[in-house]
């Protein structure tokens, strides 16, 4: 059976810390799904960044 880090270590801060992080995490991938479904035409465009390919 698999155990967090956080009870391997005996650290609760180690679990708080990775929920965070798979927040912060989530938050980044909607914003580069949503960057890229947005086209051009829409009523607003995400910023990418000096690489995106259009």
């Amino acid at each position: 059976m698999k155990q967090p880090a956080g009870n391997l270590m005996k650290k609760e801060n180690l679990d708080k810390a990775g929920g965070y992080l798979g927040i912060v995490t989530a938050l980044i991938a909607y914003y580069c799904g949503l960057a890229e479904l947005l086209t051009p035409d829409d009523l607003f465009t995400l910023p990418t960044g000096k690489y995106r390919t259009d």
